[in-house]
C-alpha cells in the first residue's frame, strides 16, 4: 500500500500551476503587438493590441540618426489582483522629424512611403 504525501501533492500542484498560469513580472517590458502604423502629415500613428487591459503602453523614441527615426512600443504590466483576459486595442500618435525613415520595434516603414515634409 502506497502512502500519500501531502508534500508531494503540494509540489505537484505548484508545478502544474507554474506551467499553466502565465507569469507577469511587474515592471517587465515586452514589445507590444503592433498591428499597423503609418506616417501622414508629420504624424506617426501606431495601432496595436495589448494582451490584456491591465497593461499600459510605454513609447520610447530611441534615437534619431541621420535619416532614421526609431520608436519602440512596449507593454508594461500593472500591479493588479484581477484582470480580464481580453485583448485591449491601443492607438499612439507621435510627431516625426522631417525627412526621416521611421522604424517601429526594429521594422522600417516601407521605403516607397518615406516621409517628406
Amino acid at each position: 500500500m502506497k502512502t500519500f504525501s501531502y508534500f508531494k501533492a503540494f509540489v505537484f500542484v505548484m508545478v502544474i500551476l507554474a506551467l499553466v498560469v502565465p507569469s507577469r513580472g511587474v515592471g517587465a517590458l515586452a514589445y507590444a503587438d503592433v498591428i499597423s502604423w503609418k506616417v501622414e502629415n508629420g504624424i506617426l500613428t501606431i495601432i496595436g493590441e495589448l494582451p490584456e487591459p491591465c497593461f499600459t503602453i510605454v513609447v520610447k523614441k530611441t534615437r534619431v540618426i541621420r535619416d532614421r527615426f526609431d520608436v519602440r512600443v512596449y507593454a508594461k504590466p500593472q500591479r493588479v489582483e484581477l484582470c480580464a483576459q481580453v485583448i485591449a486595442p491601443f492607438t499612439v500618435m507621435l510627431n516625426v522629424p522631417p525627412k526621416k525613415t521611421v522604424w517601429v520595434n526594429g521594422s522600417p516603414y516601407p521605403p516607397y512611403s518615406k516621409f517628406r515634409r
